[in-house]
């Protein structure tokens, strides 16, 4: 009796041993594994969102060629994210002459369009900026001998705040354009920044949110910083810094995208904006 007991019990034992083998089996993989399903899930949704808004930025560039008054309706799928028109960051412009100590700045608008994604992996890590145009310091533009030249306006921008490691914020966003040319002993900054318009909700969190934009035209700043009377001796370098704070709590970035010494030189600066009516 006591031997068919033994023989019955042992093929009960045999499965749930290899029961627990298959899960101890299937809890590894799913452990390995798991974390690269939500990495790729992560790297797929912050590679749509940088598509969608470089697709937003060419219908800005083919407005701006239409000319005023140009319109475009296109859908923006962010599926559990949310779209944010941000109006509160700001880019101030500091001139500084260095053998003079002379310094002077002006505070401007930064706006942009914003996706708030969460993360739950370090596709993007706490703190840090990731460019798809440009980079985050542009110090290259030193303007000693040649007469004119620019840098690109465009930037979309990665940024995972470093006190809210659980989100990114996707935007795209617009650095000035800058033109430098000489009329005489007069040296003149042409400037050309990109304005977002925002009206309508600010915040979008639907699937499928509709993107409704107008081109209004290059629109010329009545405040000119320099009117071309200021004076520069020779033996120091203007410098042209711009330090963008950004509303979102990530950390503000400085780019040096001018400089300019050797002779002395009058200082003019025409500032423009290129305008956009967004309605989110």
């Amino acid at each position: 009796m006591n031997l068919v007991s033994k023989k019955s019990v042992s093929p009960i034992i045999s499965a749930i041993f290899l029961m627990g083998v298959m899960l101890v089996a299937i809890t590894s993989t799913v452990t390995l594994i798991y974390p690269n399903l939500v990495k790729l899930g992560d790297q797929e949704n912050l590679s749509s969102v940088i598509t969608q808004f470089d697709q937003l930025d060419s219908s800005l560039q083919s407005l701006m060629s239409q000319g005023a008054g140009s319109t475009f309706n296109r859908p923006f799928s962010i599926k559990e994210m949310k779209l944010v028109a941000d109006n509160a960051s700001t880019m101030q412009l500091r001139f500084t002459y260095d053998s003079t100590a002379f310094s002077k700045s002006a505070t401007l608008e930064f706006t942009r369009f914003v996706v708030q994604m969460g993360m739950k992996s370090n596709v993007l890590a706490a703190g840090q900026k990731r460019y798809a145009k440009g980079v985050q310091n542009q110090d290259f533009f030193v303007l000693n001998y040649s007469l004119s030249g620019f840098f690109p306006w465009q930037i979309i921008n990665a940024t995972r705040p470093a006190q809210a490691s659980s989100f990114a914020n996707i935007s795209l966003a617009y650095r000035p354009k800058l033109y430098a040319t000489f009329e005489g002993t007069t040296l003149v900054l042409r400037m050309i920044f990109v304005k977002f318009k925002f009206i309508g909700k600010s915040v979008v969190t639907s699937s499928e949110p509709s993107i409704s934009v107008s081109y209004d035209g290059l629109i010329k700043n009545t405040t000119q910083m320099f009117d071309g009377t200021q004076f520069f001796p020779s033996g120091g370098t203007l410098t042209l810094s711009v330090i963008t704070t950004l509303s979102d709590g990530s950390p503000a970035f400085i780019e040096i995208p001018f400089r300019y010494g050797a002779s002395s030189f009058y200082l003019k600066t025409l500032v423009e904006f290129h305008q956009f009516t967004v309605n989110i």
